[in-house]
């Protein structure tokens, strides 16, 4: 057991301080969230819950409103649709620069399997101690 736990120790101390300036905002975040949800007059329980239940950030936010006023479903689900709308436009982004990829690169074999890896990484430790599984090299890439 004490063998297991030095890696994952050495691993969490190596990712630590990359993760500062996200944990920052989301800090800075979660407390303007809980500061909102306590004005309208909700208890901290449902701050806890609606982070726990709803892996939208600003619909977090927009929902709030949505909670306090006359539900209308149809208006419900188009401000949601607008909200998240906007990940759309970040994918047109980037289609040049993943243009290769993904079907185009597997008809072209030029990708033999697609690895979708979880679990405790005791079989690919040797790979993932300094580094997480999606970003291991498979074939020199």
């Amino acid at each position: 057991m004490q063998a297991n736990t030095q890696p994952r120790r050495a691993a969490v101390r190596a990712a630590f301080p990359h993760t500062i300036p996200v944990l920052t905002g989301f800090l800075f975040l979660g407390a303007a969230y809980g500061i909102l949800m306590n004005s309208k007059g909700f208890a901290f329980y449902w701050s806890i819950l609606m982070s726990a239940a709803t892996f939208a950030g600003s619909m977090q936010f927009v929902a709030i409103n949505l909670l306090t006023s006359a539900f209308n479903p149809l208006a419900a689900f188009f401000l949601t649709l607008m909200v998240n709308a906007r990940h759309l436009f970040y994918g047109v982004s980037m289609l040049e620069q993943y243009e290769k990829t993904g079907i185009a690169a597997i008809r072209e074999s030029k990708v033999a399997a697609v690895l979708l890896a979880g679990g405790q990484g005791s079989r690919l430790g040797v790979l993932t101690a300094k580094v997480a599984k999606p970003a291991v090299a498979f074939g020199g890439k």
